[in-house]
């Protein structure tokens, strides 16, 4: 169960040759795309010296970090002679860099051969690409002259059919990723979470505090990780301490609501950035807390997730009827004998710890729209108060997967195409809502 000297050794050595050595005692998890990506390779050159296979290794990283993968591969084929295969939709820069192409077109052709006559022939076209026949039997294709996809699914619309269960095929596909499940476990449960939160804020008019907070949690995790600390454990009691100020702040100060808010969050905004641009030896990649990142949960994070989110819809069950009490009309709260306070802070507590779990996803600009779309769609076609959040709660979970398929489908930013499919859902609701009110 324990490495030995001479395999410590090996390990230390492919660190030094992928110039990463300085990250020998950094947690993986806190580590930028590109960083990642290259410890990975340190990995795999520590169980082979032949050959390694890569599939998409840049997906997720920026142009920079893009360019110091190819260049790092490029180098281990040349300089090491190790035999590269790498899996890419990046047709120029496999173009750039490789030797020999195999590329799979979409009518069941392919060309294989060298990069020079791929070139010449300008790409996979039809008259350079062979036909894929290995699946097929030879009197189907040589004497009925008929189409893989018509053997398969009969002449009749079998173009579309096929397209159909392609789609469906990568759907599925989706759950054999270990990063795609936990994206799906720990962002299910903050859409659930955010949507009944977000009917009691916007109805009391704090919605905006979501995009406050999400500034203060980014701010906290730049700090954490400066300190190699984990940052969500760093987040939870911060994002928590600043619910309770900005609650007390707004109300019970000359500095009101929506000044608080901006306040606070452009400062704790700012700190982060500061103890980033200071913290030497480090990269910390800033983007996927910004715009968030379904690569960016490992499981430890997905397991404390999972726990808090349950903590909070039982807590918000369980106060359910103090909570709608205070949302309506807090002085009829309070003459009943219900303690006003004691809830606005259980409500500010359960909105920071939705915030903090959901910025890994949806990233520090855009995880209040969780919390405002679902609430606002629901309030265009229904009044009730139950109906409102059931709707909510209906719509956040349909963004929130519809999302994340069309940004897997179509290779788009997930926290952002989540956005989109909430925005395209207002709009809908809007619309049913006015002839509705019409009709």
């Amino acid at each position: 169960p324990f490495y030995s000297k001479k395999e410590k050794q090996l390990a230390l050595d492919n660190l030094k040759k992928l110039g990463i050595d300085n990250l020998k005692k950094s947690c993986y998890a806190d580590l930028s795309g590109g960083q990642k990506q290259r410890v990975l390779l340190a990995r795999a050159l520590c169980a082979t010296d032949r050959m390694i296979i890569l599939d998409e290794p840049v997906t997720g990283l920026d142009p920079v970090a893009t360019a110091d993968m190819y260049h790092l591969v490029n180098k281990l084929n040349k300089d090491l002679g190790i035999t590269i295969i790498m899996v890419t939709h990046d047709i120029d820069n496999a173009l750039k860099y490789s030797n020999k192409i195999l590329h799979l077109h979409k009518k069941n052709k392919y060309y294989f051969g060298p990069k020079e006559d791929y070139l010449i022939h300008g790409g996979c076209t039809e008259e350079c690409c062979m036909p894929d026949t290995s699946e097929l039997p030879h009197t189907a294709l040589d004497e009925e002259k008929i189409t893989p996809e018509e053997l398969k699914y009969g002449p009749a619309d079998s173009e579309w059919r096929c397209e159909v269960m392609s789609i469906f095929e990568e759907i599925i596909g989706m759950f054999s990723y270990s990063f795609m499940v936990r994206a799906i476990v720990v962002g299910g449960l903050v859409a659930l979470c955010a949507s009944l939160l977000g009917v009691v804020l916007v109805l009391k008019r704090y919605s905006m505090i979501g995009d406050g907070l999400s500034h203060v949690g980014f701010g906290a995790m730049a700090v954490g990780l400066a300190f190699n600390q984990a940052p969500l454990m760093v987040a939870i009691p911060v994002v928590i301490i600043a619910a309770f100020l900005l609650l007390r702040v707004s109300e019970n100060s000359k500095i009101k609501g929506d000044a608080a808010i901006g306040l606070i969050s452009s400062s704790a905004l700012a700190i982060g950035m500061v103890v980033n641009a200071m913290s030497s030896g480090t990269n910390i990649d800033l983007n996927s807390y910004m715009f968030g990142s379904i690569l960016a949960i490992d499981k430890s994070e997905m397991v404390l997730c999972i726990i808090l989110g349950v903590i909070v819809i039982a807590t918000f069950i369980y106060f359910y009827n103090p909570i709608f009490a205070i949302t309506f009309d807090e002085n009829f709260a309070r003459a009943t004998g219900l303690k006003v306070e004691l809830y606005k802070t259980i409500l500010s507590v359960l909105t920071a710890v939705t915030i903090v779990i959901g910025m890994r996803i949806m990233g520090t600009l855009l995880i209040s729209s969780l919390i405002i779309f679902p609430a606002l769609s629901a309030m265009r076609v229904t009044h009730r108060f139950k109906n409102v959040m059931l709707m909510s709660v209906i719509i956040s979970m349909f963004c929130f997967f519809t999302g994340l398929v069309a940004s897997y489908l179509c290779e788009l930013p997930t926290g952002a195409t989540i956005v989109v499919s909430n925005l395209i859902v207002f709009i809908i609701m809007t619309i049913v809502g006015k002839i509705k009110r019409t009709a």
